[in-house]
């Protein structure tokens, strides 16, 4: 029968006013009663996944549904023409049908990275695909095609591609006879059927639009707010250095004073009878307690000062070996043992080696210091220092698990969980590693306890060049 503008205007008029998941469900049941088929899937290609995610299901999952769905059908020929009654049923949309199925292959997904009968013939071919028992080729089958017929329960099936943009393939309709095992049927060429596939693809181009825009409205609100933090670091930083140099400066005039204080005491000492050497003891006392406050205080400005720093790094070729070492002799570790392990004896970096120390410096602190209040016999940092391809790494592990609440801001400043803390050592620690285009993680958990990875460019004769 020859279709007219007007019957094609007509259809197009009438399921243009339906939402997007009816028109997808009328793609799909003119797909199963144009092509006999028991069940149909609508499949969505995810360029940024790499994948095809089921995005709506028809049909029956159990015989019982199908008897069911056939009642109906029957009942509604009865009263109307077959043909008004096909047209009916194709307007009726429950999304709460078909739950069996749907519980069963909505969130399956097939890879487009894998190689796989549909990728070939969908993505590459372009084409429809119609596999039955005289086409199939068992040996032409790939892991990822049985993973797909095991969950469909059939390898006999038809596929129609779905077209969006400038032609793109956007998915697909997949179609099979699972339940009866009766052969797939039907006209090849079906007016009504080319309609719906064209409502089908435009709803599903407009998902992916939709997608893509959410998408990019998320990574834009990130970029906006990380931005927006920097800008607000650098003020503080700024101010904190201004500051520190402020404070330093009579900070350092106080600690010199109270060693001359503690260093004459001592040349007196001799000189002064029992009541005066009382005296000059207690003197003496408050001059140290000046001077250790005055000493931690500056210790305190050094660490803000090192934070605000806005110096870029200056990239060198470093031993990471030897920097450790020359930061476990700055670290005052105190009692705790510390067990280091080289996978080479010389494992080289292109980093600041400044910037490096103080990574490794803080990492260790900080270790320790969670480690002192511990008293398992494995109380041990474990240190390694190796090399993978063109990165070199640094971890360091102690045996306690950090707590969730501090994990989740971890990287964030000013927050510490110290009596004295800056809330900027890991902070600075972070900064540091991605000046020099390198990264600082942490994992933590009950088994293995926290690790802090750190990775650097590994030297290389290529930058090696730069410097």
């Amino acid at each position: 029968m020859v279709q007219t503008e007007e019957q094609y205007l007509y259809l197009l008029k009438r399921i243009g006013r339906w939402p997007d998941e009816k028109l997808i469900n009328y793609m799909l049941k003119k797909f199963t009663f144009t092509y006999q088929l028991n069940q149909a899937v609508c499949f969505v290609y995810h360029e940024e996944e790499k994948c095809f995610k089921a995005l709506q299901v028809l049909g029956s999952a159990t015989h019982e549904e199908r008897y069911a769905a056939l009642q109906k059908i029957d009942s509604q020929t009865r009263v109307q023409k077959a043909e008004d009654a096909l047209e009916a049923l194709l307007e009726d949309y429950d999304p709460r049908s078909d739950r069996t199925l749907n519980e069963k292959l909505m969130g399956f997904s097939i890879s487009a990275e894998k190689d796989s009968l549909l990728k070939r013939e969908i993505l590459e071919n372009r084409v429809s695909t119609y596999l039955n028992n005289n086409n199939l080729d068992p040996a032409a089958l790939t892991e990822e095609d049985k993973k797909f017929f095991e969950k469909m329960g059939t390898y006999k099936f038809i596929a129609i591609p779905l077209r969006g943009h400038e032609e793109q393939i956007i998915g697909f309709v997949y179609g099979n006879n699972a339940l009866t095992g009766e052969p797939i049927g039907g006209q090849r060429n079906d007016f009504k059927m080319n309609i719906a596939l064209s409502a089908g693809s435009i709803v599903v181009q407009k998902i992916l639009d939709e997608e893509t825009i959410r998408r990019h409205e998320e990574e834009r609100r990130k970029l906006e707010a990380e931005q927006q933090k920097k800008n607000a670091l650098a003020t503080i930083g700024i101010a904190a250095a201004q500051m520190a140099h402020e404070i330093k400066n009579p900070l350092v005039s106080i600690g010199g004073f109270a060693k001359r204080i503690i260093k004459y005491s001592d040349e007196i000492a001799k000189t002064l009878n029992e009541e005066q050497m009382q005296k000059l003891k207690r003197i003496n006392e408050n001059a140290t307690i000046i001077l250790d406050e005055a000493q931690r205080l500056e210790q305190l400005l050094d660490t803000n000062l090192l934070y605000a720093s806005q110096r870029q790094a200056k990239p060198e070729k470093i031993n990471l070996s030897e920097i450790y070492n020359r930061a476990l002799v700055r670290s005052n570790s105190g009692d705790i043992k510390i067990e280091c392990s080289h996978d080479s004896e010389s494992t080289f970096a292109y980093a600041d080696a400044k910037q490096v120390i103080g990574i490794y410096i803080n990492l260790i602190k900080n270790a320790v210091d969670a480690m002192k209040s511990d008293s398992r016999s494995d109380n041990k940092l474990r240190v390694r220092i190796w090399a993978e391809g063109n990165k070199a790494y640094a971890s360091f592990t102690n045996p306690q698990k950090m707590p969730d609440e501090k994990m989740q801001k971890l990287f964030e400043p000013f927050i510490t969980t110290k009596e004295n803390g800056t809330g900027l050592g890991i902070t600075s620690c972070k900064d540091f590693a991605e000046k020099n285009n390198g990264t600082l993680d942490c994992t933590s958990n009950e088994k293995d306890g926290t690790t802090f990875k750190v990775m650097l460019p590994a030297y290389t004769n290529q930058n090696g060049n730069k410097e």
